[in-house]
């Protein structure tokens, strides 16, 4: 295929958009959200004519379902193409306009990418730089099987520099730009003291899926939370109404736990100073009524703008489906214009499959990180959180 490198052109915006939505008809409740990457999201930098985006979805493997379908469109099915975890769809034949890459949500190459796309963002003197080594590959090379390659090196040394600035910036204040908008908070043990009995709770659980057939006696329970174990339940084919009775236990030890529950320290002070200036939302895997009492018990359940628990979801936490729910309710607010606090792993991987930056309340980094979880912080006391706001 021949090298085409033109010059910035605005309207590359405008046809990730109109793809996105024509996706959006196809791929429907799969997706989670989508991504415009590559040299056509960075303006100023020459790029090549075809549009990448990322369509980063709940389950990889579903994605193969539709490959006749997109086939009959006219796509190109690809596959993984040589990168593990990927699906890849081209578009326009000979002509290519649009790259499509579908990604799980937890997949490492979806943030590589978003870095790359945001150090060039930041700095324009290094899309300068990008624009003219381009300039030179194409006056060398015709086609994209040797111009392409020929990028390889200086792409990466790019990258470099990109994730260094990256990991700088987990160092530095929100404060900086002042664009933290709305706070998401999980609720026990972040916002409450909570006495949920959790390890009782999920072998009470788990002996009713066993009982159900669902599971084994050999299921090795100590390596998940009772989500995790649900939805491994899921995938062994658990009915709705097995697991409705399973969240009706859960339900029991909730209620149970939430008796007589306090809040954590400066929970209330935090509460009140933000309050009328962010957004604050609570996202738990508690059910709605459980969480609404305990909030409602403790006095600071008026403060919240939304309270997501488990019924607006579609899968528990570690799945995004409550972040992604908040952020529906609050199309104003971009993901990267939240913070979202909590103590477990689970409360991070969600968080971060919705886009959001998340805050490790008391939990270490080394946990979080052995979980695949990259805080942008870790906090001992809640009022911290004001620190990643205001500085």
């Amino acid at each position: 295929m021949k090298v085409r490198l033109s010059e910035f052109n605005e309207n590359w915006a405008k046809l990730f958009h109109e793809e996105a939505e024509f996706l959006k008809t196809i791929f429907k409740d799969e997706i989670v959200r989508f991504e415009h990457f590559g040299s056509t999201s960075v303006s100023g930098l020459k790029a090549k004519p075809v549009i990448d985006m990322m369509c980063i979805v709940k389950d990889i493997h579903n994605v193969d379902l539709f490959n006749d379908q997109m086939h009959s469109l006219g796509y190109d099915v690809a596959g993984e193409w040589g990168i593990p975890g990927r699906r890849l769809f081209r578009k326009g034949g000979e002509n290519r306009t649009h790259h499509i890459h579908f990604y799980q949500t937890d997949n490492p190459q979806i943030e590589r990418h978003l870095i790359f796309r945001d150090y060039l963002r930041a700095h324009p003197e290094e899309v300068a730089r990008y624009s003219r080594f381009k300039e030179e590959l194409a006056q060398r090379f015709e086609n994209t099987s040797e111009y392409s390659p020929a990028k390889k090196a200086f792409v990466r040394e790019m990258e470099q520099r990109a994730l260094a600035w990256f990991e700088g910036k987990r160092g530095t204040s929100m404060r900086d730009d002042r664009k933290c908008k709305g706070i998401i908070f999980d609720m026990d043990n972040t916002l409450l003291q909570s006495r949920i009995d959790f390890a009782a709770m999920k072998e009470d659980i788990f002996r009713h899926l066993v009982g159900h057939g669902m599971l084994t006696e050999r299921f090795p329970l100590y390596e998940h939370t009772t989500s995790t174990m649900l939805e491994h339940a899921k995938k062994a084919g658990m009915d709705h109404t097995l697991y409705l009775s399973c969240l009706n236990i859960a339900e029991k030890h909730e209620v149970r736990g939430m008796e007589g529950a306090g809040l954590e320290k400066g929970v209330p002070e935090l509460i009140e100073s933000l309050f009328g200036k962010l957004v604050l939302v609570v996202v738990t895997n508690n059910s709605l009524s459980a969480a609404l009492k305990a909030l409602e018990v403790t006095g600071i359940k008026s403060y919240f703008d939304s309270i997501i628990g488990r019924e607006q979801m579609e899968a528990l936490k570690p799945s995004p489906s409550g972040f992604t729910y908040a952020l529906n309710q609050f199309p104003a607010i971009a993901a990267d214009e939240w913070i979202s606090v909590g103590d477990s792993w689970i409360d991070g991987a969600a968080s971060a499959g919705a886009g959001i930056p998340f805050i490790s309340y008391r939990t270490s980094l080394e946990a979080m990180m052995d979980k695949g979880v990259r805080p942008i912080a870790r906090i001992d006391h809640i009022s911290e959180v004001r620190k990643w706001i205001y500085g």
